[in-house]
């Protein structure tokens, strides 16, 4: 009896162990599957950031107020201008819309993942703004976390992230990764593109052009790629749909299944343009210089009258500034496609600038993690990161391209004006002729009605009866009521050769000057931006010039600013970025060489 409860004894103990075990063995099971349902290794999707980080990194959205319109005054300066449009109606100190694209939370980049589409070449964008040529352009059907930022805020038809859940992403094509060896341009005299009937046999070589040259198809993002990425989230005031974006694209990385593994490619942006203008893109590591486009355009043109004044032939120069990004991505995973049961391998080959630090490593089952540093993690610090500078350049843009290009953005190619001119007649008495069309008028009254100016006009064949309605006057002492001259009738909505005028037989008065002095208020036919910058500059300084000139100073200053002004203008270029592609050994290796902060490739099967 007794051996017999040794043996109960020992088999309860048995059990109670073997309880034990079951109970910790069950134990560890919840715990590796509630692990599991944690982990990102349990995503479904080829690429995507880890939602809690990426979401921290981002910070709070602000909501769309109940009155979209709102966003966009507060964002964009005004809720019905677009960028650009107010040049033609508002002295350039009142413009409210100074940039193209503004921030919808200052300074903030933001990160976002989902599925690309509509992958093109932008064939609308400002020059002046795009120092490494067109965009390169798509959309992103947001990952449900990110839908906030997807936004149109006002009633224009729809230009970029058309769908619903969508946000479109723009990077200038030249700022992608181009094959070795670098293209060099010239430091100026390049243009940045020519319209199809400017371009000659054989083809002119253009800033555009080389931006196609060479780029590496498979750091191209391709229609249906998973991505991830981070940009400067704007809202476009450029478009009347004043649609949000991520422009720049500072990071992505997109990937596509081939067989049992993934591949990810990988690449940073390392310059943002400032949209401050006169500094230029030679000093990319230091705070940004310069005013923005209003003031900027003002400062140039005023610059370019004072040399034409000096004797100095040269065109209107605009050159917009860089900055250096910093492009960090917080952690985002990626997994091989479903299927497989080979033993997870992660390969990655990945080139970085000093100052970054990019960590991939794999994860349980089926995925792996990467994330990236520039400088001070988390911090807007660079610390021993610096961009790689970039030679200085300018590059030529003829007029009839930047015409073309407003008339396009502005929606206004087709649009024409009625020519109006005035003439401001300064004098005590005499006459007055005005010529145009090789014809000259009867001599006319220093202080004639604007109907006898008008007859006068009509008179000549070049104009005709009905075709001229003036306004204003009479001509006097200091010149204060112009004649307004508007083309109507046969010569309505075209452009005008400008009249001229002889003020030979007119008395000077008390200032001691005599003056029948043509300004072209509103150059007619289509946009001619040419002319209209010219105008600008005429109803500025014109009546102060002849009256200089009619003293004997500044001889010549009036043919000289409109030579000038006629110059093609030149804008800030950069070359087409290029480096190595990364070796096919498992590496992240340091090249300070080449521009890019960090590129590269994982593949995970």
């Amino acid at each position: 009896m007794a051996g017999r409860n040794v043996v109960l004894r020992n088999l309860e103990v048995k059990i109670m162990v073997l309880g034990r075990k079951l109970v910790a063995l069950c134990v560890a099971a919840a715990a590796l599957m509630l692990a599991l349902a944690a982990s990102p290794a349990a995503a479904h999707e080829l690429l995507e950031f880890e939602k809690e980080p990426a979401l921290a990194a981002n910070g709070p959205v602000p909501p769309v107020p109940s009155n979209s319109l709102e966003e966009v005054k507060q964002v964009c300066g005004s809720e019905t201008a677009v960028f650009g449009s107010e040049l033609f109606t508002t002295p350039p100190s009142k413009i409210k819309v100074k940039n193209e694209w503004g921030d919808i939370v200052p300074g903030k980049d933001m990160e976002i993942s989902g599925r690309i589409s509509d992958v093109e070449l932008s064939g609308g964008d400002l020059s002046i703004d795009h120092p490494f040529s067109r965009d390169f352009t798509f959309d992103v059907l947001l990952d449900e976390p990110y839908w906030p930022l997807a936004r149109q805020l006002g009633t224009g038809a729809k230009d970029g992230g058309a769908g619903e859940h969508e946000l479109h992403m723009e990077i200038e094509l030249g700022q992608m990764l181009h094959s070795l060896p670098q293209f060099e341009g010239p430091a100026e005299g390049e243009p940045w593109q020519l319209l199809p009937f400017e371009q000659t046999q054989p083809p002119t070589p253009t800033l555009d052009t080389r931006a196609h040259e060479n780029l590496e198809a498979g750091y191209i993002p391709r229609e249906g790629e998973r991505i991830v990425m981070r940009g400067r989230w704007i809202i476009d005031c450029g478009h009347p749909d004043f649609h949000a974006e991520l422009h720049p694209i500072t990071f992505m990385a997109f990937a596509h299944a081939e067989g049992a593994k993934t591949v990810v490619h990988v690449l940073s942006n390392p310059y943002r343009v400032t949209q401050l203008y006169g500094a230029g893109t030679g000093e990319v590591n230091s705070t940004p210089k310069g005013a923005p486009f209003p003031e900027g355009l003002e400062h140039s043109v005023g610059v370019d009258v004072e040399e034409a004044i000096g004797g100095i032939k040269a065109p209107i120069t605009l050159p917009v500034g860089l900055e250096r990004t910093k492009p960090e991505a917080t952690p985002f995973i990626a997994c091989r496609p479903e299927g497989s049961s080979a033993k997870l391998k992660v390969r990655r080959h990945i080139i970085e600038r000093e100052g970054v630090s990019v960590a991939v490593k794999p994860l349980a089952r089926e995925c792996a993690s990467a994330f990236a540093h520039v400088g001070r993690a988390g911090s807007s610090k660079f610390g021993d990161y610096t961009a790689l500078q970039p030679p200085v350049r300018t590059c030529v843009l003829p007029w009839n391209l930047v015409t073309a290009e407003v008339a396009g953005g502005l929606g206004i190619t087709g649009s024409k004006h009625d020519e109006v001119e005035r003439i401001f007649v300064n004098a005590a008495g005499g006459t007055f002729t005005i010529s145009h069309g090789g014809e000259t008028t009867e001599p006319i009254a220093f202080n004639a009605t604007h109907a006898a100016v008008q007859s006068a006009l009509e008179s000549l064949a070049s104009i005709g009866a009905h075709n001229v309605s003036v306004s204003g006057g009479p001509g006097g002492e200091g010149g204060k009521n112009p004649y307004t001259i508007v083309f109507v009738g046969a010569l309505a909505e075209k452009a005008i050769t400008p009249l001229t005028t002889s003020r030979e037989g007119l008395e000077a008065g008390a200032g001691g000057v005599k003056l029948a002095t043509v300004v072209v208020v509103v150059p007619g036919g289509e946009l001619d931006l040419h002319r209209f910058i010219l105008s600008l500059v005429e109803q500025q300084q014109k009546v102060m010039l002849e009256g200089l000139e009619e003293k004997g100073f500044a001889v010549g200053s009036i043919s000289r600013i409109e030579e000038n002004i006629a110059l093609n203008p030149t804008v800030a270029c950069a070359n087409p970025l290029s480096a190595p592609l990364p070796g096919s050994g498992e590496m992240i290796a340091t090249n300070n060489e080449q521009p890019f902060p960090y590129y590269g490739e994982i593949i995970v099967e």
